[in-house]
Order: structure tokens, then C-alpha cells, then sequence
């Protein structure tokens, strides 16, 4: 599992801050592989996968299920939502990583407070729109 630091990454520079030519070698890898492996997956189009770049969580189930994916693929994440710090810090690209990190902390704390019997497609959607909403400016998706 690599990463999707949900932050959401900015492939191809839609309406994101962090662009994916300042992303690290390895974000870079991780990035592409994470996408390849959950469009096909998933079936989601790029159309769908530009809105949520750009911010717009819609309620729909193969965004959903690509944003669950992009988490399951990652080495970020681990089980009961714990956060990988080291990795996030590896990985977040340097003008990102204060005001990132600091949203990304609180929403994993909420994540990890949601409902048990919360769906973790629906656990995995709000840490993404958590993530979203603290740090808009510093939003990349892949």
C-alpha cells in the first residue's frame, strides 16, 4: 500500500496549489501507481476525479470508492486510521507540510472518533473532505 495523502494531488495542475511537478520522486510514483491501480478498480471517469482536484465532493459511490481506494494503496494510512507522520513528511512536498500536516492531524483524530458502525468508504470520503476544508490552498488529489 503506498500513499494518498489526500491532500489530494494535483495531476495535470487543475485548480490545485501543489502541482504534480513539485511533487518528490517517490510521491510521483506513488501517485501514478495508486491512480492507475483505483481507476481501474473502480471504473471512475477523470471528469469525476477533476471535481474532487478541484474541491467538490459529490455523493457519489465511484468517487467514493476511488477515494477509498487511493487510502487502501498507501502506506500513509494504517488500520483504526493511524496516521503515518514520518512517511506524510517524506512525501508532502516542503511549502505544503506546516499548514498540511497540522489539517491532516485533526482530521484523522475526527476519523478515528467517527461512529463504529460508520461504512469506511463513508470514514475515508470525510477524512478526504476534512482534509479539504482545514488546508483548501494546500489540496492535491491524484
Amino acid at each position: 500500500m503506498k500513499f494518498i495523502l489526500l491532500a489530494a494531488v494535483c495531476i495535470g495542475g487543475v485548480s490545485c496549489i501543489i502541482l504534480e511537478s513539485e511533487f518528490n520522486e517517490k510521491l510521483q510514483k506513488i501517485s501514478k501507481e495508486a491512480h492507475r491501480i483505483c481507476v481501474k478498480e473502480t471504473g471512475i471517469t477523470q471528469e469525476a476525479i477533476d471535481h474532487v482536484k478541484k474541491g467538490n465532493f459529490y455523493d457519489d459511490l465511484k468517487t467514493k470508492k476511488y477515494n477509498n481506494c487511493l487510502w487502501r494503496n498507501t502506506q500513509v494510512m494504517g488500520e483504526n486510521f493511524k496516521l503515518d507522520e514520518k512517511l506524510l513528511m517524506e512525501l508532502v512536498p516542503e511549502k505544503a507540510r506546516d499548514l498540511l500536516f497540522k489539517g491532516i492531524s485533526e482530521c484523522f483524530e475526527e476519523a478515528r472518533a467517527a461512529p463504529a458502525d460508520l461504512d469506511f468508504i463513508e470514514k475515508t470520503y470525510s477524512l478526504s473532505k476534512c482534509i479539504h476544508d482545514k488546508s483548501p490552498e494546500n489540496w492535491f488529489y491524484f
